[in-house]
């Protein structure tokens, strides 16, 4: 949902699209959302039906193109730089007028501004949502129907700033999210896409979903979910169980099932990695996913081994002095590039 500020204007009111969206063609996810709104905001009710009104009493073609927007906002700014003229020479005739006179004229230009500035709002599509999380950072992201996303570090969601409840519920991510998805009433579809042709659909449930550049992977918690994915043209579904990942090999593009611990996955909800014998050129990848980092080793059997331990998110450091404590290991940084080599035997 759009961010509305705290004290806003009644232009700035009837101008959001989330507003206009919940006026014209209300649903219950919209209704929902302003009615929690006014409630947070007592004193600004009196403004939201003001901006309401003002909203329903504006009329226009349903055919109207953008050309013809341009048009009729040209004429007007010709028409209202006739006014202003006509007001000044009429105000040296007529200095006796009220006040309120020249308050209405000016209400009645300042609604005709508005006027053509919510058709160029209506017209043009509904902003999409953004949310990022940065290097290092999780962050907590809670969706129009009440659903939350936690999103690992470097991972991003995309959405539409609002849901019509006649259609699916759809995010787009890159990166890795954790998923709480809300049931609603109507049996709703919840979408997740990721960039490599795979989309998660759910009723109500909890899940983790990773796309990165290294690796793809689907794990469920809670409830049922069907993954798809579209590959040369064909159409594939699986239907997941509680406990079960999928996961996509980047080499063979094949989706390979096994049953793992998904409380581990979900770790980073809680700002924790876990890791259970976990192979250590998956924990590079993670190094340098949800760090910036650049990590390199020059003992080959070193990739080869597993790793197990808890760490704080927000302090790579300790995962890293793990690591060279338990495989005898030393770090050479340059920036953000890392070298792990065997320690030196000396005399």
């Amino acid at each position: 949902m759009e961010h509305q500020s705290e004290s806003p204007t009644l232009e700035e009111l009837a101008l959001q699209s989330s507003f206009q969206q919940w006026v014209r063609y209300p649903t219950p996810m919209l209704d929902q959302y302003w009615e929690m709104w006014m409630q947070g905001h007592p004193d600004r009710i009196t403004l939201v039906n003001q901006a309401r009104e003002l909203v329903l009493s504006l009329h226009f073609p349903d055919d109207l193109t953008l050309e013809e927007v341009d048009e009729e906002w040209s004429k007007m700014q010709y028409l209202i730089q006739q006014e202003s003229t006509e007001d000044v020479h009429v105000y040296h005739i007529e200095r006796r007028r009220s006040l309120s006179f020249w308050v209405s004229r000016a209400a009645i230009v300042t609604g005709v501004l508005l006027g053509i500035a919510l058709v160029y709002t209506w017209m043009r599509p509904l902003p999409m949502l953004t949310y990022k999380s940065g290097y290092g950072q999780v962050k907590n992201v809670v969706l129009p129907d009440g659903s939350t996303v936690v999103l690992n570090a470097h991972s991003s969601i995309r959405l539409d700033a609002t849901w019509d409840a006649n259609k699916p519920r759809e995010v787009w991510m890159d990166g890795e999210a954790y998923f709480s998805v809300k049931h609603q009433s109507n049996n709703q579809r919840f979408l997740v896409h990721t960039p490599d042709s795979m989309t998660v659909e759910v009723l109500g449930t909890t899940f983790t979903v990773l796309s990165r550049a290294t690796q793809s992977r689907v794990i469920l918690n809670t409830g049922k979910i069907r993954l798809h994915r579209r590959i040369a043209g064909k159409s594939e579904a699986v239907v997941m169980q509680p406990g079960e990942q999928i996961a996509l090999k980047k080499e063979t593009k094949k989706l390979e099932k096994r049953m793992v611990n998904p409380e581990i996955y979900k770790g980073f909800t809680n700002n924790k990695l876990i890791f259970q014998n976990t192979p250590l050129p998956e924990i590079i990848s993670q190094l340098e996913e949800l760090y910036n980092l650049e990590v390199q080793t020059t003992d080959s059997l070193l990739l080869k081994k597993e790793f197990t331990g808890t760490f704080p998110i927000n302090k790579p450091a300790l995962l890293l002095e793990a690591i060279t404590r338990a495989y005898k290991l030393q770090v050479i940084k340059e920036r953000n590039r890392l070298v792990l080599e065997p320690v030196k035997d000396t005399l």
